[in-house]
């Protein structure tokens, strides 16, 4: 078991008031995420084992062992430099059960992975050809601002949830493009008729790949560049 587990009783003041608790059993996991063995923590009040004036997160403790109602919540804990989803429980009246895990590096992960995207985003953001990536299901879950221009929408966000099909003026050209993903794991200067909003068509080529986001979910990503001035200058000639 990887998760810490603790035992606590609330110590309530003659008001009845609870103004600490003492910790009554741990589990060996307890140790390596805490850092404390039971000769340091067990029959003492949590006050004087984590050096505070108010015993870390008494307020939730107490009103879980109060009314029984279990309770989960997420925090840093700057003593330990961690971050921990914490559950507790009340088995039995002023009583209660910390279940907790160190989610330090999920933290840090999905840190790094919203700072990633934010830069990814603002890049999309000013391209000047066009960017989709749709889901499992055909429908687009992030679209650039040029994109949205090209196909008559007033803004990307406007265009999330749309199906791709519709985007296309003939379906089994997406059918095509997914065959040739499923083949070769990407589509390269495909040229392809479009259509706007308004039903008006014209061409781009497409480059696309799958890729897997950070639950291993495939998804495809289409980069589209305008190419009906082309289109149009070799038909004048």
């Amino acid at each position: 078991m990887n998760e810490g587990v603790a035992l606590h009783e609330i110590i309530y003041n003659s008001k009845g008031e609870a103004i600490d608790y003492v910790v009554t059993d741990i589990n060996n996991s307890y140790k390596t995420l805490v850092g404390l063995c039971e000769e340091d923590v067990i029959g003492r009040k949590a006050s004087d084992i984590y050096s505070t004036v108010k015993p870390p997160y008494l307020d939730i403790y107490s009103r879980v062992a109060s009314a029984g109602v279990s309770e989960k919540f997420k925090t840093y804990y700057k003593p330990l430099k961690k971050h921990f989803s914490i559950s507790v429980v009340s088995p039995d009246k002023n009583s209660f059960a910390t279940v907790f895990e160190d989610i330090s590096s999920r933290i840090e992960y999905e840190r790094k992975l919203h700072k990633s995207e934010e830069k990814y985003r603002n890049i999309i953001n000013n391209l000047q050809d066009g960017f989709i990536r749709i889901d499992t299901v055909g429908k687009i879950v992030m679209v650039s601002p040029s994109t949205a221009m090209m196909h008559g929408y007033s803004s990307s966000k406007t265009m999330q949830g749309v199906e791709v099909k519709t985007l296309f003026s003939d379906s089994t050209q997406l059918s095509g493009i997914i065959h040739l993903l499923n083949k070769n794991g990407e589509v390269k200067n495909l040229e392809s008729t479009l259509i706007k909003l308004d039903g008006e068509s014209f061409y781009a080529s497409l480059n696309c790949q799958y890729h897997l986001n950070e639950h291993g979910q495939k998804r495809a990503s289409t980069c589209l560049s305008r190419i009906s001035q082309n289109k149009n200058k070799l038909k004048q000639i």
